[in-house]
């Protein structure tokens, strides 16, 4: 996020917490740690950032943790 425009930016975190069907400030919330981010909302960055960012094991992993 931080190599983004302000308004590339705004619009990542708008499509991301439309295509979740979230509130913005729960992008926050995980952005600045204050909540774990959950293993689907993960892949739903990436999709939206069309790129790898999160190591697929720590997805894994977490996804292994919550069942």
């Amino acid at each position: 996020l931080s190599t983004l425009t302000s308004d590339d930016h705004k619009d990542f975190i708008t499509e991301v917490m439309f295509r979740l069907g979230q509130p913005r400030n729960n992008f926050y919330k995980w952005k600045y740690g204050n909540a774990a981010i959950p293993p689907e909302v993960k892949h739903v960055i990436e999709e939206v950032a069309n790129c790898t960012i999160f190591n697929s094991d720590n997805i894994d992993t977490d996804e292994k943790s919550d069942s």
